[in-house]
């Protein structure tokens, strides 16, 4: 495969992943509220002699910083999403403001995911034309812009 069809296919990738996004963001959401929701607490005292040591750690002090650094995690997950939807939809602004046409094409084949029969029906071209149109998109624009 030469690179230049990988980086067609990884922009293709990114514009496919689009209606995705919001979904996975939210679900995210909903995971940390999950998080901050548990508590575990303090269990059964342990009978068991402990080594001394110097350190000072609590169970309830681990748990809190457990439940910081997932929650962390997951909240540059969501704005990693997030600047990705901004991207895809600075590239179809960019798109847009050379031909109005071609970002219609882009968004109703990719963020609307519509056939090209269906395409065909919003914008007056034939399929094959429209696939080549596509291709060009991708391969003038979008490459440089998303992959």
């Amino acid at each position: 495969m030469e690179p230049k069809d990988n980086l067609y296919s990884k922009a293709e990738g990114i514009l496919y992943s689009y209606p995705r996004l919001a979904f996975e963001i939210k679900n995210l959401e909903i995971e940390i509220k999950m998080i901050e929701n548990e508590y575990t607490g303090i269990k059964g005292k342990s009978d068991e002699i402990a080594s001394r040591t110097n350190a000072v750690s609590s169970s309830v002090e681990n748990e809190v910083i457990s439940k910081e650094a997932r929650i962390d995690a997951l909240k540059r997950k969501i704005n990693h999403k997030r600047l990705l939807i901004e991207k895809i939809d600075n590239a179809i602004d960019a798109i847009a403001a050379e031909d109005e046409t071609s970002a219609l094409l882009i968004k109703l084949k990719y963020i609307k995911r519509l056939e090209w029969k269906q395409i065909e029906m919003q914008i007056p071209m034939d399929e094959k034309s429209l696939m080549r149109k596509r291709s060009k998109i991708i391969k003038d624009k979008l490459i440089g812009m998303l992959a």
